[in-house]
């Protein structure tokens, strides 16, 4: 299975030291066309608890509202994070799954560095408009702009905040140390079927994400998060290493 697509959406938020010489940070890209299949139906843990999510609409509810903006207001207080990645990607027609590890790094406003260390050592760097993948084992560059398209993790309140408008939100879960919004797109144009989301109520920072769409179904949680440790800027910086083959076009 392939996953450059799926470490799109989540990889976390988003949500993982200097510039790279040949040998040293990596990361990889492959398409993958997603393959039509049945949305499963939503289970009970799915339904909303009344009254904590209000109605359903376009619009999220208040306390939905309430919610985001305070995750907002966290991440832009946050100068950096570092975060453990572990994912899984599950297709939907075949069953095969497929385990991801890693560590993420972020530094605000618009820096990322995730080292993928399983199932294979890749690397990406998003660094203001410049978004690079490099994949050791091939020797192999991809650059893109980030103007079309970059993972879900960077700016997550933002994001949020963004599909709460094109979905329905309700909260399915409030408990003391966590609380978990469920997003059902409006329309059939998104890039997903329904997706939910876990958040830690100390830090307002979202520690889970499930996502499934038509192909596949991806859960990634971003664990262990340590804020403002004053990551240097060299740590998403990244030159090609020499000899290496570098391919512009769409990665995510």
């Amino acid at each position: 299975m392939r996953t450059p697509k799926i470490l799109a959406w989540v990889a976390v938020w988003a949500l993982l030291a200097g510039p790279v010489a040949a040998g040293s940070k990596k990361k990889a890209s492959q398409s993958k066309t997603p393959v039509p299949a049945t949305s499963p139906a939503p289970t009970a843990a799915d339904q909303p608890s009344a009254p904590a999510g209000g109605d359903l609409g376009t619009n999220a509810p208040p306390a939905v509202r309430e919610i985001l903006e305070k995750v907002e207001k966290a991440q832009a207080a946050m100068k950096d994070v570092r975060m453990d990645l572990k994912m899984e990607v599950q297709d939907a027609t075949s069953g095969q799954k497929q385990t991801v590890r890693g560590v993420v790094e972020m530094k605000l406003p618009d820096k990322v560095f995730t080292h993928y260390l399983k199932p294979t050592e890749q690397f990406l760097y998003i660094n203001g408009p410049a978004l690079q993948m490099y994949q050791p084992g091939q020797n192999t560059v991809y650059r893109q702009s980030t103007k079309k398209g970059q993972p879900t993790y960077l700016g997550v309140g933002k994001e949020l905040k963004k599909y709460s408008e094109t979905s329905r939100v309700s909260i399915v879960k409030d408990g003391s140390d966590q609380v978990v919004l469920l997003f059902i797109p409006d329309n059939g144009e998104s890039q997903f079927k329904r997706m939910r989301v876990t958040i830690r109520k100390d830090h307002w920072w979202p520690e889970k994400v499930e996502i499934e769409s038509l192909s596949m179904k991806t859960t990634a949680q971003f664990l262990k998060p340590v804020f403002d440790q004053g990551l240097p800027d060299s740590d998403f910086e990244f030159k090609a290493p020499e000899g290496a083959t570098v391919v512009d076009g769409e990665i995510f």
